[in-house]
């Protein structure tokens, strides 16, 4: 009994050892040491003669290029590519080689938001797609004024809420398809978001905050 039981301490003793060791290997100082290295932050403005790219963080001057450009709606910035829009043209700024591209609406822009290596835009009663081939598409055409539009998280498809003649409208159009899918009468409209995966929409009006389910836009809550 008295040897089972020496057995049992020598093996407690040499697994704490052990459990110190490693310890010590891997610990040093005072524990661990977690630095991060974020990105620069970019921050795009606008002049009358150029486009700048600055680091919001360090206000560094990241990039700059010479672009004389009026009434500016959007600009985006892609992983190679700096997309200034304007009411009557969208610029394409390679940022590998700083080459300019204008491509000229036949409508007067009056909005845009990005997708997926894509751009959206909307004037004059309809969407439009400018996408990688650098072609401005028509998606589908709309009945009033836009007042919010948000892309789906996944870029299948954009919400849009409508006014005309003080009358509120939701519509979904897919980016698939390029129809109109769904639409429903809103009140009083406000602010509109989108859930972080997409399967609800909420409606901000100036009385309440309603929830609609996004595949359907049926009410929920």
């Amino acid at each position: 009994m008295k040897r089972v039981l020496a057995l049992c301490l020598c093996l407690v003793l040499m697994l704490l050892i052990s459990c110190k060791k490693k310890g010590d290997g891997r610990i040093k100082g005072n524990g661990y040491t977690i630095e991060e290295e974020l990105d620069s932050l970019p921050l795009v403005t606008v002049s009358d003669k150029e486009v700048v790219v600055i680091d919001l963080g360090s206000y560094d001057l990241l990039s700059s290029y010479p672009l004389k450009s009026t009434n500016v709606l959007e600009t985006f910035l892609f992983k190679k590519s700096l997309f200034v829009v304007c009411k009557d043209a969208v610029y394409r700024i390679n940022i590998e080689d700083e080459k300019i591209k204008k491509t000229t609406f036949s409508f007067e822009a009056q909005g845009a938001c990005g997708l997926q290596h894509k751009i959206m835009i909307w004037g004059e009663g309809a969407f439009y797609e400018f996408n990688k081939n650098e072609k401005v598409e028509k998606i589908a055409e709309f009945d009033g004024q836009p007042v919010d539009v948000l892309p789906f998280p996944g870029y299948a498809s954009v919400i849009a809420v409508l006014e005309k003649e003080g009358t509120f409208e939701l519509a979904k159009f897919s980016l698939l398809s390029k129809e109109l899918e769904r639409k429903e009468r809103l009140e009083d409209f406000v602010r509109m978001r989108i859930s972080p995966f997409g399967k609800r929409i909420y409606i901000l009006t100036k009385e309440k905050l309603v929830f609609l389910d996004a595949k359907n836009l049926r009410f929920m809550s």
